[in-house]
């Protein structure tokens, strides 16, 4: 059995106020009509929970995948071309300074770490506790990076991440795909809107990068 964190009251306090502007609800806000579609070409353990596109193009589809499991899936093309925007993406610091400013601090490469080597890990400190994660997988040429949390923390019990950069009509187009198990107490929708927010600034982080 899951134990509840005794600070996750306090942690979804943290990303519905962080993620307000991409909308947080504790309560799924899809379309019924696009969700029942979707649902058609998945398997008959899963089914759509949450599907939208922001007012500043980041797309989102959650999944249910199981008890308290997830596939967290935002998109957007960036105004930049990939050879702009990969080697940002390098130094995995640059994602979380850049993606959630102000709630993650204190990064450190650990255990041997660095940007230069894969696999690597790291840890920072969010809402009072320290998240300790992987990068695990790095393709260059496909422009695609994997990596994982190692440790249970703030209500997330499992997360493994895909993130790929892809060419379209000479633009970066960033798909992150995250498949999560969380604490029964920690609704998805508040994880989600926190993870646009985290696209939506990254996409307007490229827009305004000479």
């Amino acid at each position: 059995m899951i134990r509840l964190n005794a600070k996750l009251p306090t942690l979804i306090a943290l990303l519905c106020s962080l993620a307000a502007a991409a909308g947080c609800a504790v309560e799924p806000t899809s379309d019924e009509a696009s969700v029942a579609s979707t649902s058609e070409a998945l398997t008959a353990d899963e089914s759509v929970v949450e599907r939208k596109t922001t007012d500043d193009g980041v797309e989102l589809v959650t999944t249910e995948l199981g008890p308290h499991q997830y596939r967290i899936v935002t998109s957007a093309t960036f105004d930049r071309p990939v050879a702009r925007v990969w080697p940002t993406f390098l130094d995995f610091q640059n994602l979380v300074e850049l993606g959630l400013p102000g709630s993650a601090s204190d990064f450190v490469w650990v255990d041997g770490g660095s940007p230069q080597k894969v696999p690597s890990s790291f840890q920072f400190i969010s809402g009072g506790e320290t998240i300790h994660e992987e990068v695990y997988y790095r393709d260059n040429h496909t422009h695609t990076m994997r990596y994982r949390l190692l440790q249970p923390a703030l209500g997330f019990v499992e997360i493994d991440s895909v993130l790929q950069l892809e060419n379209v009509r000479g633009r970066a187009h960033y798909t992150a795909t995250r498949v999560v198990t969380l604490d029964p107490n920690l609704p998805v929708e508040a994880l989600s809107s926190l993870l646009v927010l985290e696209t939506a600034n990254l996409k307007t982080y490229f827009a305004k990068k000479k």
